[in-house]
Formats: C-alpha cells, structure tokens, sequence
C-alpha cells in the first residue's frame, strides 16, 4: 500500500491475514492486495476532500502530492475540520473492512483450507 497519512488509523493488516489464507497463487494475493489499498486509499481521500472546507482543498491536494504518508496531513484535516475525522476515518475502515472480509469469505465458503497440517472444511460462514 502506498504508505498513507492515516494508515494507523485505517489498519488493513487483518484484510491482508485473510487474502493469505485464501488465496493461494502469489500474484493473485499481490493483485489482490493492491486493489484494496487502493481502495482504502481512495475512500481515505474522498472521505477526507468531503469534510474538508472547499477552501482548504487545493492546500490539502499539494500536501498529498508531496508525501501522501507524512503525518502532517492528518494535523492538517485536524486544524481544518470541524468534526473529529479520526473517528470518522475509523469508522470509514471498519464498514469498509467488514464489507470486504464477508466477500473474501463468501467467496470461499466449503472451501477447503490448510492450517497447519490439518485440511478443514469451511462451513461456518454461509
């Protein structure tokens, strides 16, 4: 993921977990990682220009265009928004994660998965 601003906040390493467990050809598992940075970066930056006061958007373009990951930026979108958008970047991964992971898993619901040495058969996801 290109290191973003609030990846502390966004924490997708649980996403990743499970596109380690069920995707087993190593460029799908990159591909597929990629795509979903991607789109935590963007829902990340649309949340972000749609709290942020019109005003301030051009300066907010210029920081990101510079380093998308200093942390400045989130001390920026502090001072410049009204409301707290570190919670709202919280919940905006949380509903995104949630979203995300029933699909992984619907995807391989009676599949059968590896741990350790032990084939399992996973049903309890139906």
């Amino acid at each position: 993921m290109p290191k973003t601003f609030a990846d502390h906040i966004l924490q997708i390493e649980q996403i990743h977990t499970h596109i380690d467990i069920y995707v087993s050809h190593p460029d799908e598992k990159q591909e597929l990682k990629k795509i979903i940075e991607e789109i935590f970066t963007h829902h990340l930056l649309d949340l972000s220009l749609t709290h942020l006061p019109k005003t301030h958007h051009d300066e907010f373009l210029a920081l990101l265009k510079k380093d998308l990951s200093d942390p400045k930026i989130l001390k920026f979108l502090k001072e410049k928004i009204e409301l707290d958008i570190e919670k709202e970047i919280s919940h905006m991964s949380e509903k995104l994660k949630k979203e995300i992971l029933t699909d992984i898993k619907k995807s391989h619901v009676g599949s059968n998965i590896w741990f350790g040495n032990q084939k399992v058969l996973r049903r309890y996801w139906d």
